[in-house]
C-alpha cells in the first residue's frame, strides 16, 4: 500500500517559501574550533552544533522521537539539518552519499529521509527507485539546488512526499517533516483500522485481498454518488 503520492514539479513549487541563508542564522561551531576528525569517504564530518536557537518550531508526534536520515553530501549543511531537526524534537542521523543509504535505512529504521539530489555515488533521483524497487515505504522530502529544468524525478516514485529548493527556510523543513509524519501516522491508524475490521468479519480471506475489495466497494460508492 503506497503512504504517499508523487508530488508534481508545480505542486511542490508551492512549497517553496522566502529564502533564507544558512550562512544567515546558522549556529556557532563548538568553541574549539573545527572538524571532529573523523571521515567518511572523502568528506570530513563536522562536530554536531551543541545548540540551534533558531527556531522554536517542534514536531508534534505520537511516535517517541521520530528518526529521520539526512542524506547529503554538502557536511555542514547535513550537519545544520541535523541540529535544526534535533532541536525540534527528532531524532536524526546524517550520512554523505546515497550508496550508504540501504544499511542506514535497515539500521536506523527511519521514519523520514531527507535527500539532497546531487551525490557523487548515488543521487537522491536514484535513492528514490531503489526505496520503491525494495518495497521501503517510507517518505522522502528531496531538497536541491539545482535548477527546474535540470531535475529529473523517476515517473514511478511513491516515496516522494515534497521537492524542496535551496536555500531552504528552518521551519519550513521542519514543517515539511511534520507533514510527512501526520501522513505516516494517519497511514499507520487507518491499516490497524482495517486489519481490526478484518479480522471481525473477513477471517476467510487474506488481508491484502480483503482490503483490495473493501476499497472497491468504497470507490465505487463514491463514483455513484458523484454521478447521482
Amino acid at each position: 500500500m503506497t503512504i504517499v503520492r508523487e508530488l508534481s514539479l508545480e505542486e511542490s513549487e508551492k512549497l517553496r517559501g522566502i529564502p533564507l541563508s544558512f550562512g544567515m542564522a546558522r549556529p556557532k561551531l563548538p568553541s574549539n574550533g573545527q572538524a571532529a576528525g573523523k571521515s567518511s569517504r572523502k568528506f570530513r564530518v563536522l562536530t554536531a552544533y551543541a545548540d540551534c536557537p533558531m527556531i522554536s518550531l517542534k514536531l508534534r508526534s505520537r511516535i517517541t522521537a521520530p528518526r529521520v536520515l539526512i542524506v547529503d553530501d554538502e557536511v555542514q549543511l547535513a550537519e545544520v539539518c541535523r541540529a535544526v531537526l534535533q532541536n525540534a524534537g527528532a531524532k536524526a542521523k546524517v550520512i554523505y552519499d546515497g550508496a550508504d543509504a540501504e544499511q542506514a535505512i535497515a539500521s536506523f529504521s527511519p521514519d523520514v529521509i531527507v535527500s539532497d539530489i546531487k551525490m557523487p555515488e548515488v543521487r537522491g533521483d536514484e535513492l528514490l527507485v531503489q526505496l520503491r524497487d525494495h518495497g521501503y515505504q517510507t517518505p522522502v522530502i528531496i531538497i536541491t539546488g539545482l535548477d527546474r529544468s535540470k531535475i529529473s524525478i523517476p515517473r514511478e516514485s511513491p516515496n516522494l512526499f515534497a521537492l524542496l529548493y535551496k536555500p531552504i527556510e528552518y521551519d519550513q523543513l521542519v514543517r515539511t517533516v511534520q507533514n510527512a509524519l501526520n501522513l505516516l501516522e494517519a497511514q499507520q491508524v487507518n491499516r490497524l483500522l482495517l486489519q481490526k475490521l478484518h479480522a471481525e468479519t473477513g477471517k476467510d480471506v487474506d488481508f491484502e485481498t480483503w482490503q483490495e475489495n473493501a476499497l472497491a466497494t468504497v470507490h465505487g460508492e463514491i463514483n455513484k454518488r458523484r454521478a447521482s
